[in-house]
């Protein structure tokens, strides 16, 4: 389901679009993305990092601003270690399309964060993979900025797409579960670092694999943290991601 790091995939922080690398672990390749420059800087200024503490843990994830007040996100970062909703303590977002989140300034409260609040989660923490895992989110009394495009119109398999959100930094665990024949952890490690650099503002690119009901299989490199990544095709937003992406209808 998560083919990660198998064949050629490319991602490159926001701060860099003119070049990219492949994701292919046997093969350094730059790649340019002139032609969609604009519409990816488009949408990643309207991605935000996202924060949701609960009563003695913290989840970052990432949303999407929709419209002036309201974000899409995924919906299971709102369940805690224990799969509960009510230990929230608060739900916030940092300006969208800041490039880098340094997490010492976030916690003095250096950079500027939207407290928000939970419109509509259809995720119910179920194991049905099947089961919407999709979250609407309420900016309160700040703005963010003006909305996305939506479109509910499905790209064909093989159809390249662009997941733009906040990586967090690679567990051993994670990767191992993952990843079944890892021969050097520590280069993998560094690998995934260069690739999907945490809490900097990424995009990577891969290709749509099999359309479901309600969800599509992908091959783009991801890792935790880019839980409610937008999911882009050809400059339109088409899906939310949660390791499949949960599509718009």
């Amino acid at each position: 389901m998560v083919p990660f790091l198998n064949g050629s995939r490319a991602s490159y922080p926001v701060l860099d679009l003119l070049q990219c690398f492949s994701t292919n672990s046997s093969l350094q390749q730059q790649h340019t993305f002139n032609s969609d420059r604009e519409l990816l800087l488009r949408a990643s200024y309207r991605v935000a990092y996202l924060v949701v503490e609960f009563r003695g843990s913290t989840t970052n994830g990432t949303a999407l601003f929709i419209d002036e007040k309201h974000l899409l996100t995924a919906g299971h970062c709102f369940y805690d270690r224990n799969k509960r909703t009510d230990t929230i303590k608060r739900i916030r977002v940092v300006s969208p399309g800041l490039p880098y989140i340094n997490y010492s300034d976030l916690e003095n409260g250096e950079i500027f964060t939207l407290d928000c609040t939970i419109v509509k989660n259809l995720f119910k923490g179920t194991p049905d993979p099947n089961e919407p895992d999709i979250a609407l989110l309420h900016a309160g009394t700040g703005n963010g900025p003006l909305g996305t495009e939506l479109s509910a119109d499905l790209p064909p398999p093989g159809a390249v797409v662009d997941v733009i959100g906040y990586p967090q930094e690679p567990v051993m665990a994670w990767l191992k579960k993952k990843l079944n024949n890892i021969k050097d952890i520590d280069e993998t490690i560094k690998t995934v670092r260069k690739l999907l650099p945490y809490r900097t503002l990424t995009i990577s690119r891969g290709i749509i694999k099999n359309i479901a009901k309600s969800y599509i299989t992908y091959q783009v490199s991801t890792v935790p943290g880019m839980s409610g990544s937008c999911l882009v095709y050809q400059g339109k937003v088409i899906g939310i991601f949660k390791f499949r992406f949960v599509l718009m209808k």
